[in-house]
């Protein structure tokens, strides 16, 4: 038994994805990177559906980096991705102006 990796591609979009409401993080040491949306290909379409891409391109900012707690010693470029993380999900869940999905 293998893995349907193109049966997959296919059926969610492959780079091309087409999702709404979705953040992607990417360290600058992430070894998980190749495998990631590093770039978003149609920025029209990311823009109207909020679709999100970061970068947090420093030194040991690697993989799931953004989910650890803060710390003083963080990278500026760490520390701007979670403000950004954080100030984009009060902007979804604020109850004012959230999608209609969420409630």
């Amino acid at each position: 038994m293998f893995p349907d990796t193109f049966g997959t591609n296919e059926h969610y979009g492959g780079v091309n994805l087409k999702t709404s409401y979705t953040i992607f993080v990417n360290g600058g040491e992430d070894v998980w990177t190749p495998a990631s949306m590093v770039t978003l290909p149609d920025a029209e379409y990311a823009q109207k559906n909020e679709v999100y891409n970061l970068l947090a391109d420093c030194a040991d900012c690697g993989h799931c980096g953004e989910l650890r707690g803060p710390q003083d010693t963080d990278p500026k470029e760490m520390v701007a991705v979670r403000e950004t993380i954080s100030k984009t999900l009060h902007r979804w869940f604020n109850p004012q102006n959230a999608p209609t999905f969420l409630w």
